[in-house]
């Protein structure tokens, strides 16, 4: 038996091939005016975004805004029905009632409301005149009477004037 002498490995180094610079192909599929287009695709779609954008940041203008504009009219009404309540005293029927609306945060606005005032009257000429005078008073205690708040006055100013002439009369 022949033994022979182990043969040493001997590194195989092969050469690495240099980088082919090849032309970039087309799809040939994709027409000639198409890579434009894509160009084009891309600019409106960055276009969009940026438009997007603006519309969030108007939206969220307008909702402050708007938010604003319905805290300025809560604070009115509430200051106007609370001169209404405040001067009706005795004659006020309950509390003031509030028409509501939801603003872009949720929350609910005062926007228009009413209180509820007896506008009978009284069969002593008396207590007329005096009830007549305080209905008054309650009508145009807001800084700026509404148009019922006026038609409220003038009633209770023909409720005096009854009363006088019925005091006038006995």
């Amino acid at each position: 038996m022949l033994i022979s002498p182990p043969i040493p490995a001997i590194p195989v180094i092969a050469p690495v091939p240099a980088p082919v610079s090849a032309p970039v192909k087309s799809n040939p599929s994709r027409q000639p005016g198409e890579r434009q287009q894509d160009k084009n695709q891309e600019k409106d779609e960055a276009t969009s975004a940026s438009k997007s954008n603006a519309e969030t940041k108007a939206t969220e203008t307008e909702d402050r805004a708007k938010i604003e504009e319905l805290k300025q009219r809560d604070q009115e009404v509430r200051a106007h029905e609370a001169a209404h309540l405040g001067a009706a005293g005795s004659y006020a029927k309950g509390a003031a009632q509030y028409t509501y609306e939801r603003g872009p945060d949720g929350r609910q606005y005062a926007v228009a409301g009413e209180v509820s005032i007896d506008t009978s009257r009284p069969t002593d000429a008396q207590e007329a005149l005096q009830k007549a005078a305080v209905l008054m008073r309650a009508a145009l205690a807001p800084a700026q009477p509404s148009e019922q708040d006026r038609r409220v006055a003038a009633e209770a100013s023909q409720m005096s004037i009854d009363a006088r002439n019925q005091l006038n009369q006995e």
